[in-house]
């Protein structure tokens, strides 16, 4: 089964895929993902989180 992902879901699956056996804070996967300079009330997390789980 082939995937399709933009480059931040994979970004973001491969910070997991990395990270199997630790608890990610939001602002951990902020950094490694969008960079350092993203505003933290956010939901960008829980959105391309969604977008990862519905593929």
């Amino acid at each position: 089964m082939e995937l399709s992902l933009t480059l931040t879901e994979y970004k973001l699956l491969l910070l997991f895929l990395n990270n199997k056996e630790r608890v990610l804070s939001r602002n951990t996967i902020l950094e490694h993902v969008w960079g350092i300079n993203f505003n933290l009330a956010t939901n960008v997390v829980d959105v391309y989180i969604y977008y990862l789980r519905k593929k």
